[in-house]
């Protein structure tokens, strides 16, 4: 019988050195976890650094790999999450091939997801999307018919609710 896989969000807050980022990996690697997207990014104190990863896999395996993660000397804390136990956002510029005067159709989109125009050209538009994951690949979906030219995706970023 084949264990369940589910999406989990994977937050590590590590000092910011030469091979964390390898060493981090590795283990998640070894475990065979599939890492969908990952982000780092200097913390809030000089010299740390948090690394968020999109991650799916067995509960029971990615429970292992925090607490291999956990015991590697540069990692301060790790916690992963699932189903709505942090604040997650992916930031995403799409380009559409349209010109701004022929998307009227789109600013009722723009107002509930929280788009906002990046750039504009006569012959396209670029705009600049901050969402939850889910609800970003729902509003990709959305503007397919608007004529996607490009898309430029960050992956998650993520903070584990304190009282979850």
């Amino acid at each position: 019988m084949n264990p369940e896989v589910h999406h989990y969000t994977l937050v590590a807050y590590v000092h910011d050195e030469d091979g964390t980022l390898n060493r981090m990996l590795s283990v998640l690697r070894r475990n065979r976890v599939t890492l969908d997207s990952f982000s780092a990014a200097s913390a809030e104190e000089p010299g740390y650094a948090r690394l968020t990863a999109s991650i799916r896999g067995d509960e029971a395996i990615i429970t292992r790999c925090v607490r291999q993660i956990e015991k590697l000397v540069c990692v301060v804390w790790c916690t992963f999450s699932g189903g709505g136990k942090n604040v997650a956002r992916e930031l995403a510029l799409v380009e559409l091939k349209q010109s701004p005067s022929d998307l009227f159709p789109i600013f009722p989109i723009s107002e509930i997801h929280h788009v906002r125009v990046a750039q504009e050209t006569t012959e396209s538009i670029t705009l600049e999307i901050a969402a939850h994951p889910y609800h970003m690949d729902e509003l990709l979906s959305k503007l397919e018919g608007y004529g996607i030219r490009r898309v430029a995706r960050t992956g998650v970023i993520a903070l584990p609710l304190e009282n979850a």
